[in-house]
């Protein structure tokens, strides 16, 4: 069994989404024989009471703080003193797993350095709602600069990040390329949070003193981020037909109450069950969440739903949710569609759909699997040394991430990665998924399998074959990755065509090329200089590179759909990448006499001097790449582009 640290600002009984997740997963846990601790500020709102924080499944520390952000700006950010350090630098070593919650916080990025430097615990991080949009522009521009800053940190040291959607996803994705990103929804307490039994509402009613007519239930803080001011303005516009119920901390601003608003204020867990088993509407039109939790109860609870039309919410739409634009009107009549006849449907629908979706053994599973996924590509990974240090490798990950995610969240399975090389980019940007990892040039596979872990091993099967002659059947492939191929075959239509071909409906592709934006594919090129492409090989490239409009061209020749294109590569980047080559080149040539090598000759170099001086001088190359991003040129000598095959997509894989 494990020893599970969980690093978060808040426990309950301060309320909050985030407090009642971990809670959950905590609890889930230690039920199953894993000893838990949970190291949080002691900070809570005046009306949350010592008492809803009671638990003997698992260990709370409680470390003071100061909470004036949130308790002046509504901002939930604690500032703990010194007594953080002597805990984490206690817990922290103890530790199988370190799991911190919130990309942004300093008590995160503590628990994660410090774990870190153990170099014993797995580094786990959930991200539950990424950038959330404030109302001042000051906290949005405190917020961006936290996330590029803290946040990119703490995804560094991460090792594995949970997710809740895809808006997300697309987020951490660019902050932490090299972490392993899983989707995971929260789960729900189904024994608290169930439909009433025949006879059950009505009685609750009655105990609250409420009449025939429909109550709208808001579960939620008091803020605007929560939709409070447009759920107030939705029910005001239904007038006496509908009443609204306010449960959740703060102060309602006196401009929304209203004779058929009432506002019960923060209530226990317990009582909050009740209230959904009594109410016929669940309404939060909130802004920047997941996938709200107390939607997720209500739904459990036999409520029919209405939520802001968000993008991310989709996957988890069923016949008992509506959406609407933030728009009061429109919410009313979403509202207004849910009384009378259709609610008893509607309200069974949520439920049948929360219970197949939001099991919280089945979340508990998944963040298990989670850890054990990491432990082994750790080993994997660690293997795969060399080109950790490649710069083309490191600018191009992020963004191949980020296509291969789209707006689905991880990539659909069966997965190929056609071009595996050494397998670096087939386990940090396809990891976690089913890929066939395929190669035509042998010595790289036998690299590859040498470098596989047991788990490895299981997730991924390398496969000796050329890009031009597919070895699968039509319509049998969910993802391609196709990286920096294409310009090496003398079929490139052909391959094109072959990927198009064992698409599924609906599959996404990703392939990145050299670009041809400037005029020219490479600065040595223009004096004279040749490369590794140059030479007979497997590295020899048959064409310098492609523009944008003609690789278009191409994938439209297929039947694929361009979705997004992105540059890669830009001046000074490039200029950095050419340094190595000419130092590698001239390191082959004068050690081994060749002109012409593979990724898996290359690793041979691994631990010799020529690359103690390479990391030795690598800082300085990310210093000159580095220039880009002040000097923001567009265009770029590399290209990457997202391209779908036209049908309903592919069943989303497990994470």
């Amino acid at each position: 069994m494990a020893r599970i640290l969980f690093v978060s600002n808040y426990a309950l009984p301060h309320l909050g989404g985030i407090e009642v997740v971990v809670d959950n997963l905590a609890r889930e846990l230690a039920g199953r024989g894993h000893e838990v601790v949970h190291v949080a500020s002691d900070g809570r709102r005046p009306d949350e009471s010592e008492g809803a924080a009671a638990s003997t499944a698992y260990e709370v520390i409680r470390v003071p703080a100061y909470n004036g952000l949130e308790e002046r700006a509504g901002v939930p950010w604690p500032l703990f003193g010194r007594g953080l350090g002597t805990v984490l630098g206690r817990e922290v070593p103890r530790a199988d797993v370190v799991h911190v919650h919130g990309l942004l916080y300093h008590n995160s990025l503590a628990a994660l350095q410090l774990a870190r430097k153990s170099a014993r615990a797995v580094r786990i991080v959930t991200e539950h709602v990424g950038h959330v949009p404030y109302d001042s522009a000051i906290l949005d521009g405190v917020q961006a600069a936290a996330l590029a800053s803290v946040g990119r940190a703490s995804g560094s040291a991460a090792e594995g990040i949970v997710v809740l959607n895809s808006k997300v996803w697309a987020l951490v994705a660019a902050l932490a390329p090299h972490a392993r990103l899983a989707r995971i929804p929260n789960g729900i307490d189904f024994v608290r949070y169930r439909p009433p039994v025949p006879g059950e509402k009505e009685a609750l009613r009655r105990a609250l003193g409420w009449d025939a007519t429909p109550r709208v239930l808001f579960v939620g803080r008091l803020v605007r981020k929560k939709g409070v001011d447009l759920a107030c303005a939705a029910v005001a516009r239904l007038g006496p037909h509908a009443h609204l119920v306010i449960v959740g901390p703060g102060d309602l601003d006196p401009k929304l109450r209203a004779a058929n608003v009432e506002v019960l204020g923060a209530q226990d867990p317990e009582r909050v069950a009740e209230l959904y088993r009594a109410a016929d509407v669940f309404l939060l039109p909130s802004r920047g969440e997941g996938f709200p939790l107390s939607a997720q109860e209500a739904m459990a609870s036999g409520l029919p739903v209405v939520l802001l039309d968000d993008p991310i919410y989709r996957p988890y739409l069923t016949e008992g949710t509506r959406t609407a634009p933030a728009d009061p009107e429109a919410l009313a009549r979403a509202v207004e569609s849910l009384f009378g006849p259709t609610a008893r449907a509607a309200g069974a629908a949520s439920a049948e759909a929360a219970r197949a979706r939001f099991s919280w053994r089945t979340t508990g599973d998944a963040h298990l699997r989670l850890y054990e996924d990491v432990l082994d590509a750790r080993e994997t990974v660690a293997r795969i040394g060399l080109v950790r240090y490649d710069l083309a490798t490191r600018e191009k990950l992020p963004v191949v991430k980020r296509l291969l995610g789209g707006e689905d969240g991880p990539p659909a399975e069966p997965c190929l990665d056609i071009g595996v090389g050494t397998g670096f980019q087939t386990f940090r940007a396809l990891g976690g998924a089913f890929t066939v990892a395929l190669d035509a040039w042998k010595p790289n596979l036998e690299v590859f399998r040498s470098r596989l872990s047991e788990g490895g091993r299981k997730a991924t099967a390398p496969l000796l074959a050329s890009a031009d002659r597919l070895p699968f059947a039509d319509a049998s492939i969910a993802t391609v990755l196709c990286s920096e191929v294409l310009e090496h075959l003398d079929d490139d239509r052909r391959a094109l065509g072959e990927i198009a071909r064992v698409l599924r409906p609906g599959g996404l592709a990703v392939l990145t090329v050299p670009c041809l934006y400037y005029g020219f594919d490479a600065y040595m090129h223009l004096v004279g200089m040749k490369t590794v492409h140059d030479f007979p090989g497997p590295e020899r490239h048959v064409r310098l590179g492609y523009t944008e409009e003609d690789l278009r061209a191409r994938l439209a020749e297929v039947g694929l759909e361009v979705e997004e294109v992105a540059y890669l590569f830009r001046p000074f980047t490039k200029l950095a990448m050419e340094l190595v080559s000419i130092a590698h080149i001239a390191y082959q040539r004068l050690v081994h006499g060749r002109r012409s090598w593979s990724w898996s000759d290359a690793e041979q170099a691994e631990g010799g001097l020529a690359f103690r001086l390479y990391r030795f001088a690598f800082p300085a190359l990310r210093a000159v790449a580095a220039i880009d991003k002040v000097a923001q040129l567009p265009g770029g000598f590399g290209i990457a582009v997202r391209a779908r095959k036209p049908g309903k997509a592919p069943n989303q894989g497990p994470t």
